[in-house]
């Protein structure tokens, strides 16, 4: 982190590295103190920022020959700095030297080697908004951290300073993300990876469906692959690589906790017991159309992502989450949750039982539990008979009652 301007700390006494004394000097004779304080309030004191400011406004004030000491209307100098601000900083900053750090910053944005750029302006313009307020964690927030570009304040994320809410504004925003293309990095990356970049990334989002999460991760596991992929077989290699690297270890991939969250949510008994967000998944699953409404249960998957809205409809997000969350595991899950769980098991004959009743067709399902739970009872009666005529014919030795009586004796 770079060291800021400090402006509640006297001009003598402030972290000032990265001015020159000539500078400072100059400041403190020209500029009045109000005005020097007001520029790094709106520059949060960042500090190749605020020397350019700085340096533009001297010449503002050497050129009239002020003196600090003949400020005396402080009201009528910040109003014109606002001026100053917006007609020389806001509207000119991509032609003026002193504003080199605002046109630096601009590429960091647009050509981020780290993260891609459009999702980047799109995570940018949602803490702009005030539509994201908390930090979440993402490589596109990180990326914007340590870009200085937003800061954290009291676990709040939002944008550092004015100028950049000035400069960075919407309308720069809707003109960049128009000439960004979501996946150029990516693109960018798949060019080692096979013939045609473009159609491979077409193959990887009719598995995501656009989801960003799963999107970065399904085009990792491609560059990580050490397949190449010819042109005309894109469809056959990337279906591949999703089922070897992703849907069949879901559970220990890198989305394991993006989509254990999902598995979670879904097992998770309401109020009454019922999985009552298993159950309304397993109707859209097997293809009963239901309209999407303020009912609860619709808004919870909607905003775990599982479900989206096409057509005024619930549909379920993308191939991955079909594949991952299909019908026979919703069928399996439904099944051991309708188990009695009285009777202790061990961990072994638990999970050998389970898979035994998945792997079954699923109109057998409830008579291999009830066959199951019928056995348990039989076996337990066998055993029990048996061992009671073990008892009847076995003989056991008679006790030596002399040897105890002589013990006793030498006892007493």
């Amino acid at each position: 982190m770079s060291n800021k301007f400090d402006p509640t700390q006297d001009l003598r006494n402030a972290d000032l590295s990265g001015f020159s004394p000539g500078l400072l000097i100059r400041l403190q004779k020209y500029v009045p103190t109000s005005v020097i304080k007001e520029v790094c309030q709106k520059t949060g004191g960042e500090p190749e920022l605020t020397r350019g400011i700085f340096t533009l406004l001297l010449k503002r004030y050497v050129e009239r020959d002020y003196n600090p000491t003949n400020i005396i209307f402080d009201r009528e100098e910040l109003e014109w700095l606002d001026l100053f601000i917006e007609l020389t900083v806001v509207d000119k900053w991509q032609t003026i030297s002193e504003l080199a750090p605002l046109r630096d910053l601009e590429v960091c944005l647009l050509n981020n080697p780290n993260v891609e750029p459009f999702w980047l302006l799109k995570e940018y313009q949602q803490i702009l908004n005030q539509e994201i307020t908390y930090f979440t964690n993402s490589e596109e927030q990180k990326e914007l951290l340590e870009l200085e570009i937003v800061a954290l304040k009291d676990t709040k994320i939002e944008v550092a300073n004015y100028i950049y809410e000035a400069v960075f504004n919407n309308d720069w925003l809707e003109e960049k993300l128009k000439s960004l293309s979501p996946y150029q990095l990516t693109l960018y990356r798949l060019e080692g990876k096979s013939d045609s970049p473009q159609k491979v990334l077409e193959e990887i989002l009719a598995w995501t469906n656009n989801n960003l999460f799963l999107t970065k991760i399904v085009c990792y596991f491609v560059c990580k692959s050490p397949i190449y992929i010819p042109a005309q077989v894109e469809a056959k290699k990337v279906n591949k690589i999703v089922k070897n690297m992703l849907l069949n270890y879901w559970q220990k991939s890198l989305a394991a906790p993006h989509l254990m969250r999902i598995h979670d949510r879904l097992l998770r008994p309401e109020s009454d017991g019922e999985l009552k967000l298993l159950k309304l998944y397993r109707r859209i699953l097997t293809g009963v159309e239901i309209f999407a409404d303020s009912n609860a249960e619709h808004e919870q998957l909607l905003r775990l992502g599982l479900l989206k809205i096409e057509a005024e409809k619930l549909v379920i997000s993308n191939r991955i989450y079909r594949e991952i969350f299909n019908l026979d595991w919703v069928e399996g899950e439904l099944v051991k949750s309708a188990i009695p769980t009285s009777q202790p098991q061990s961990k072994r004959s638990k999970e050998r039982n389970i898979n035994f009743i998945e792997t079954a067709p699923k109109r057998d399902r409830s008579l291999l539990e009830l066959g199951l739970v019928s056995a348990f009872y039989m076996t337990t009666i066998v055993l029990f008979y048996g061992a009671l005529e073990i008892l009847k014919y076995h003989s056991f030795p008679k006790p030596n009652i002399e040897g105890k009586q002589s013990m006793e004796m030498n006892y007493k």
